[in-house]
């Protein structure tokens, strides 16, 4: 994939090149301008991953094409991904930036939007392997749960989240944190983009969501939002960066365990 494929994302992106006969790749690619298709809106943290490579990778492609950036947000990326596979070019000059997510969404079969088989898509890479990244969970400072053990206690109000669409990981995060630690949370989905969900952080319709930290990073304000005392942090393991942050690992190992009767 060539940006991130939403692990945070893997973002995966698209390259189908048609024969080029008798042409080289560079006579091919010279003096052509290919698009970036970013399955996000403009201001996020696609949006940024995929500026920044439209900037540089034309220097790397045989020919040196310029690049032209086509913002299509919707359904998580959903929306670029269908555009990708049936609409787009297919003579090389169109590739992709989306979810990381999208492969299997399209593997499981169980969303009936999807209209691409991502096993004949051409996987280009990632700008990142989540190594050193993780999902977190940035809330408003004067939102009605301040804390996960707020968020954990029984009876108590829910936490409200802003998502894109099912399969996308501002949706999907909460649930399996839902799911796994029983976090008190209500996801509220539809937005069109991250800035949609930002936007609704600031006018106070959610009170937080979920992203990777790549795309936020450094902790820092963002308008109104703190990020630090109420911040909850998603990770396969800990963060230097984040040494105050609550792991989702810590609270999965210390809750109790239910057993079942068989």
């Amino acid at each position: 994939m060539l940006g991130r494929l939403i692990l945070p994302c893997l973002a995966a992106a698209w390259l189908t090149a048609t024969s080029l006969a008798a042409q080289t790749v560079e006579e091919f690619y010279r003096g052509k301008s290919l698009t970036l298709v970013i399955g996000n809106g403009p201001g996020g943290g696609f949006d940024v991953f995929g500026r920044l490579l439209a900037r540089y990778i034309g220097h790397y492609i045989p020919g040196n094409p310029s690049v032209v950036v086509q913002n299509m947000p919707g359904a998580g990326s959903l929306v670029a991904a269908n555009y990708l596979y049936n609409l787009a070019p297919k003579d090389g000059t169109t590739f992709g930036l989306i979810a990381r997510n999208m492969p299997m969404l399209g593997l499981l079969g169980n969303n009936a939007n999807v209209r691409f088989d991502p096993r004949r898509f051409t996987w280009l890479g990632s700008s990142s392997n989540f190594s050193n990244d993780a999902y977190v969970l940035i809330v408003r400072k004067d939102a009605p749960v301040t804390s996960i053990d707020d968020a954990l206690r029984a009876g108590g109000p829910p936490l409200v989240l802003g998502g894109t669409a099912d399969g996308g990981s501002s949706s999907d995060v909460p649930k399996i944190l839902r799911d796994t630690l029983g976090l008190n949370v209500r996801v509220v989905i539809g937005y069109r983009d991250s800035a949609a969900i930002y936007l609704a952080m600031e006018n106070g319709e959610v009170s937080g969501r979920t992203n990777e930290l790549s795309s936020i990073s450094p902790p820092a304000r963002i308008g109104s939002l703190v990020t630090d005392s109420t911040s909850f942090c998603f990770s396969t393991r800990g963060l230097i960066a984040l040494p105050r942050w609550p792991m989702c690992r810590q609270r999965a190992s210390s809750r109790p365990t239910t057993k079942h009767a068989h």
